[in-house]
Parts: structure tokens; C-alpha cells; sequence
């Protein structure tokens, strides 16, 4: 039986979204995927386009909640206004869905491949995050010769054979090529503060494979798939002038990424990186990134230690930062019990 697949895209640029639906209109035909696209702005709006019926405008996407959680769960002018799109998702016919995919809308998928079908091999497995195979998963050699890079590498000898199917995949992080998600500072290093473009590279040599349990990552927001059971968790931090702090930008979904694989540990579900690959076809403004940076790079050295739950020596803690993250853990805790209430678990 097909798996049934919502893509969750936020915009702001019409252009770009008419170039992302002829770019993916092949692939979402195939997987009969229906788009819900987030338009951001003073007030969202949704957009739902399941093929079948041609693209309709919900007029009112937040209806089925109280106003209270609308002022207080969803942020606007920022990615993460993604997560109206995941409660939309949730709270209507879309229900159904076994995977919800998430993708930005600069994101086009390369010439010949299936990002969406990698996604859904992975979230088909069932994987090892308790030990870590240090033959990276890209792939073997078969009986005549070939290179098959779907094939899973072997392990090695010592791996136990008890743990090797230890846990589902529950959420699959693909990477990207073309632009990579470097921030302002690394960009500027290695193009020599912007003079030389081309030095950034056209792809990096990502790691493939499940992440280990109790270990952190960069979690990119712009190509993820995850299975329904998931998605409860997956709460991008608010972010922009919604949250009343001046200049906290660009780590939504990097601070998503701590508190999901948090919860992912916590339950024995495993988060795979790297099988799904896409084209970043827009690089963003390093200077600018520079400034919209700032605050959230002084604070992302605290918040991977709160994302623990274990003591720690304070000192030097940023002001304004505990207070944030105390907050923000309340409020993904409500989106979990919102997501689970909207998609009729007991």
C-alpha cells in the first residue's frame, strides 16, 4: 500500500514557489505528496495543493485552536512558522499521512534522483544508536563489481549483532549540495570576507547513517522527513520579533534538532542523516547572517548543555537565556500535548 506524504514548505516569495512546484511536480506526482505551503507574514496563511483537487486557500488555518495557543506556539516572520503548517497537518483530513516532509522552498530536488524515495528507505529501517558502525553507511560492493550505494555497509567485526536492529527511524535529515549551511562567520572565513564566492565548496563529505544515542548534531530544517509518530516533536524554537528579543534569528531548527533528538533517545527511535540529498539553489547574505546571528550563536553554547537535563556550572551565562529556553521548553511541551490531542491520540 502507498505511504500517504504531506511537504510542509514556508515562504514569503511567490517566484520562488512557482519555480519549487515545477521543480518538484514531477516527484510529488509520483508519491502523491500533498503540498501545504505556509505563506508568513503579518497574518499566515495556508495553501493546500493535493493534485486531485488544484490548490486551495484556507482562510482560516488556526480555527481549530484557541487564540491563546496561536499567540503563544506559533511565530511569525521566521522558519519556524513551519510548525502552523505541522499543526495544520495534525488537526485536518491530512491526518492520515504516515510521513510529513518539510523542505524550504530554495530546495530542487538533483537530475535523476528521488530525494522523496531516499527519505522513505531510510524511515523503513531499522538501525543501531546505542554502538556506531565507524564503517560510514554509503554503500558496498556487490558480487559483480558494483558500487551499490543503497546497500548498507557492512559492519564491522566487534559491532553485536543484538543491537544491530535496535531502533526504527523514525526521522530522516538529508543534506544538501550546491549552497552549504555554513553560518555568516564561516561563510566570510572561507570566502575571504566575501571576496571570493567560489571557495565555498560545491558539496561536503556528509556523514551517512544513523546519529548515536546521547549525541547532538546540526539539525537543518530544509530537507527532513518524518514518520507521524514523530511529529509531535518536532517544534521549531521560536524565533523573530514575535518573541519580543531583538535579533534572535536563524537557529529554529538547529534548537528543534536538540529537543528532538532528545526525545528520539529517550524513546529508542533512531534519527538518520545523510541519505537524502537535495540542491540548495540560493546562498543567503553572509553579513547579514552576520548580524541575524549573533545572539543565537552566544546563546547555541548553553542551550545543547540545558538540551541535556544535567547541572552544570552556569557562570557566564548569557542574560535573558534560561529564561528563553524555560520558556521554549513549556511551549514545546504544549505543541507535543497539541499535536498528539489534533491527531486523536488517547
Amino acid at each position: 500500500m502507498k505511504s500517504s506524504i504531506c511537504c510542509v514548505v514556508p515562504s514569503i516569495r511567490e517566484t520562488q514557489m512557482a519555480e519549487f512546484r515545477k521543480a518538484w511536480a514531477h516527484l510529488f506526482n509520483r508519491h502523491s505528496v500533498t503540498l501545504i505551503t505556509v505563506r508568513d507574514g503579518e497574518n499566515p496563511t495556508i495553501t493546500v495543493n493535493d493534485r486531485a483537487d488544484g490548490e486551495k486557500q484556507v482562510n482560516d488555518p488556526v480555527k481549530w485552536k484557541p487564540e491563546d495557543e496561536w499567540k503563544n506556539l506559533f511565530f511569525r516572520k521566521t522558519d519556524a512558522i513551519r510548525n502552523l503548517g505541522f499543526a495544520f497537518v495534525a488537526g485536518t483530513c491530512h491526518n492520515d499521512a504516515d510521513y510529513i516532509l518539510t523542505l524550504d522552498d530554495d530546495v530542487h530536488p538533483p537530475a535523476g534522483s528521488d530525494p522523496i524515495q531516499e527519505h522513505l528507505d531510510v524511515l523503513q529501517r531499522r538501525v543501531p544508536i546505542s554502538w556506531m558502525n565507524t564503517a560510514m553507511d554509503m554503500g558496498t560492493i556487490t558480487k559483480e563489481g558494483v558500487w551499490d550505494t543503497k546497500a548498507q555497509s557492512p559492519y564491522l567485526r566487534g559491532f553485536p549483532y543484538g543491537i544491530r536492529d535496535e531502533a526504527p527511524a523514525m526521522v530522516s535529515h538529508g543534506v544538501w549540495v550546491n549552497v552549504p549551511d555554513f553560518d555568516g562567520r564561516t561563510q566570510l572565513k572561507l570566502t575571504n570576507n566575501g571576496q571570493n564566492p567560489e571557495r565555498l565548496p560545491y558539496s561536503l563529505p556528509y556523514f551517512r547513517g544513523p546519529v548515536p544515542r546521547g549525541t547532538y548534531f546540526p539539525f537543518c530544517g530544509m530537507n527532513v522527513m518524518v514518520h507521524r509518530d514523530a511529529l509531535p516533536y518536532l517544534y521549531f524554537a521560536p524565533m523573530g520579533p514575535d518573541t519580543g528579543i531583538e535579533g534572535l534569528n536563524r537557529f529554529a531548527d538547529i534548537w528543534c534538532g536538540l529537543l528532538l533528538k532528545r526525545a528520539c533517545d529517550s524513546i529508542g527511535w533512531a534519527i538518520y542523516t545523510g541519505e537524502s540529498t537535495v540542491i540548495h539553489t540560493r546562498a543567503s547574505d553572509p553579513f547579514k547572517n552576520v548580524e541575524q546571528e549573533k545572539l543565537g550563536i552566544e546563546w547555541n553554547e548553553w542551550a545543547w548543555k540545558f538540551a541535556r537535563l544535567t547541572e552544570f556550572d552556569r557562570d557566564g551565562m548569557p542574560f535573558g537565556f534560561e529564561n528563553y529556553w524555560r520558556s521554549y521548553l513549556d511551549k514545546a511541551t504544549r505543541f507535543r500535548d497539541l499535536i498528539r490531542k489534533l491527531q486523536g491520540a488517547s
